[in-house]
């Protein structure tokens, strides 16, 4: 923290120098450090990797969040439809968390969020995001297989849609 006042105090302020404010940034290191370190990474191929484990996490997420969800429904389906009213609440809720189905999923879904949150500190989420809908086709076919859901063509085609626009959005 020394060093980080130091360098404010020994340093013009943007009036005296015409420049715009830059913040406080730590003895010896440049102002725009975080601007270029991107840019090295660029030429050594770091981003190239950075971007792969940032794809890596992005996926496992998706596929923990969907198996989570998978294991969700089946909780639910052995649970049974609840209903969410004052005077029942305390008995669904301890009907939801004592049913291994919803802590297994609950787990997973919190394990994929760790995962989400790894990727989101190396990607843009606007570049993140999208992958996150991958999870249609996941749902998609894992609600076709294992709970014999009726998949319409129209559902299949925007499923389609979506996988192609996640195709697009990971070439930029």
């Amino acid at each position: 923290m020394r060093e980080i006042v130091q360098e404010a105090v020994a340093q013009p302020g943007p009036a005296a120098t015409g420049a715009p404010a830059a913040g406080l940034h730590r003895a010896g290191s440049t102002p725009h450090a975080q601007t270029t370190a991107p840019a090295a990474a660029d030429r050594t191929g770091g981003k190239k990797k950075r971007m792969s484990i940032a794809i890596a996490y992005i996926l496992t997420s998706v596929l923990l969040g969907a198996l989570g969800q998978i294991i969700l429904k089946q909780g639910m389906l052995t649970t049974g439809q609840i209903t969410l009213s004052m005077g029942d609440i305390g008995h669904t809720l301890w009907k939801i968390g004592t049913n291994p189905y919803v802590v297994i999923g609950l787990a997973l879904y919190a394990t994929g969020t760790v995962f989400w949150l790894a990727a989101l500190s190396r990607v843009d989420l606007s570049y993140a995001y999208p992958f996150a809908s991958l999870s249609y086709v996941v749902m998609l076919l894992a609600s076709w297989q294992l709970f014999n859901e009726t998949i319409s063509p129209m559902r299949l085609l925007g499923t389609l849609v979506i996988g192609l626009g996640v195709f697009l959005i990971s070439r930029t």
